[in-house]
């Protein structure tokens, strides 16, 4: 125990990196066999289009903010897609010593151990979704905030250099995506009264606004030197500010006779449930307890992390729908309530005997041990699945029929929503819609934006789902540009190739 004491941060730093090592165990990115999920396949295709000279908003469509964007591309430029596993690597460790730094608030080295375990068992079973989403990256800023807000609000002591993390940090979630900031919406108002009390209002506002400029202006410039700054504001801010309600609208439709207010609430009503069985509810009754077990009910610091986990729930809800990522949020919200319970918990005692420490440092061991054994177990065996996953198998054929049938200069087409190709065949796409649904179902505007440059140019090969390419729309457009069935390619039951015939063949 001495020696921890001593040694205290090394610890915590080498238990995050263990932490961050055993999460990303569940990463697509960390599989030598595996292959890009959906959402993933997206940002690392738009780091290879900035590979080639081009530019995310402009040249190739996606609506998520520029940091995420430029994340990928360095990955690229490391060593393909897989190589983002370095910045996930360095974002989850950041977020676990953070974690383990918030509960150290209240609680001891144990406890905290066993609460940073606990987020990490959450984040592998509820959340992660094989990793590489832009909540990912934003875990170590929600949770530096976090961190800051907290120790100001338990100390009544905030230097300038907390103050510039405050607004430096908040700089970097709105460069992922803007609605992950409920620690935000909390702690600025909660700290703006702080600071008037203390007559420091201004000199923190002066050093907050600070960092946040310090974090956006580098954004912007590159944004505003490559012409990108309008089509960013308008597909990261205009279309982002309707996509979750067009989009919930699209998979929910609303029922005959029912209101757009009560289909609001009640579409919603689900993902609430799902977000909140994801440790919230739990993490809030056990901190009551703690906080009626000690009679603190007064503790100003355990009520504005309340309110931030509730926000945090309650924006995680906004799309109404249950993807699990969207719950990462959250997760550093959920530690400063706990080692509130953990708090208690450690002055239990029996005959002048520490039980409760003692519990919480056996658990806290038992808990780290079976994450490492179960997860590195559970790993090896899906190494051992993927190569043989029918979804990795047909991508692959796909992807090496088109590098055997094209040259890196001609282009391709995934209709749907299957950017792997692109990354799997090192192809690029022939339009700006490198995927297209869902978003231009969403908006007319994209719509007419795709099929209108559809064939500018016209792609080498389409790779198209069967129910797609046996619509209208798309027999019309493969008849009248000579398209035909990839002849010495199988498929799937569903994934298709269509080649361009040549010009000669098509004369003939």
């Amino acid at each position: 125990m001495e020696w921890i004491r001593k040694n205290e941060i090394r610890c915590q730093l080498a238990i995050a990196i263990l932490l961050a090592i055993l999460s990303l165990m569940h990463a697509e990115a960390a599989n030598p066999h595996g292959v890009p999920f959906i959402d993933s396949g997206v940002f690392s295709y738009v780091g290879m289009v900035m590979q080639h000279g081009g530019m995310p908003y402009v040249d190739t469509f996606d609506h998520k903010g520029p940091l995420l964007y430029i994340l990928n591309y360095l990955g690229m430029e490391i060593g393909g897609w897989h190589a983002v596993i370095v910045f996930e690597a360095l974002a989850l460790s950041a977020t676990w010593f953070l974690v383990f730094r918030i509960a150290r608030l209240r609680t001891g080295f144990f406890p905290s151990l066993l609460i940073t375990a606990v987020c990490t068992s959450l984040l592998m079973r509820k959340m992660f979704d094989s990793g590489n989403y832009s909540e990912e990256y934003a875990l170590p800023w929600i949770a530096l905030a976090t961190l800051l807000f907290l120790r100001f609000f338990q100390q009544e002591e905030i230097g300038k250099r907390d103050l510039f993390g405050i607004g430096f940090s908040l700089s970097m979630v709105v460069a992922l995506r803007p609605n992950m900031i409920a620690v935000w919406a909390v702690g600025i108002p909660v700290t703006v009264w702080l600071l008037w009390r203390k007559r420091r209002l201004r000199q923190g506002v002066l050093w907050a606004f600070g960092g946040f400029a310090i974090g956006v202006a580098p954004f912007l410039a590159w944004l505003g030197a490559h012409g990108a700054l309008q089509a960013c504001w308008e597909t990261y801010i205009v279309f982002n500010m309707h996509y979750a309600e067009r989009f919930r609208a699209f998979v929910m439709p609303l029922k005959p006779g029912e209101s757009p207010l009560h289909a609001a609430i009640m579409g919603r009503y689900p993902a609430f449930i799902f977000f909140a069985r994801m440790g919230v509810w739990q993490t809030i009754i056990l901190c009551l307890f703690g906080m009626g077990m000690q009679k603190r009910w007064r503790d100003g610091a355990v009520w504005a992390s309340f309110a931030m986990l509730v926000l945090s729930l309650l924006v995680s809800c906004m799309s109404g729908l249950p993807y699990g990522h969207y719950g990462m949020p959250m997760l550093p919200t959920l530690a400063y309530p706990m080692a509130v319970f953990c708090e208690m918990v450690e002055r239990v005692q029996f005959r002048s005997v520490s039980v409760g420490r003692w519990a919480l440092v056996l658990g806290s061991v038992i808990l780290a041990i079976n994450l490492t054994v179960t997860t590195t177990r559970g790993y090896i065996d899906l190494c051992q699945q993927i190569p043989t996953d029918a979804r990795r198998v047909h991508t692959m054929a796909a992807a090496a029929y088109i590098r055997e049938h094209t040259t890196p200069e001609e282009r391709i087409l995934s209709v749907g929503n299957e950017n792997a190709i692109y990354l799997l065949s090192n192809r690029l796409s022939s339009s700006k819609y490198s995927y297209q649904f869902p978003v231009i179902l969403l908006d007319s505007s994209l719509m007419e934006d795709f099929m209108g440059n559809i064939d500018k140019p016209l792609p080498k090969v389409i790779m198209i789902h069967r129910e797609a390419a046996e619509s209208e729309l798309f027999r019309n457009f493969f008849q009248k540009y000579g398209y035909v069935v990839a002849p010495d390619y199988e498929g799937s039951d569903d994934l298709m190739l269509y080649v361009l015939q040549k010009q000669e063949e098509k004369e003939n």
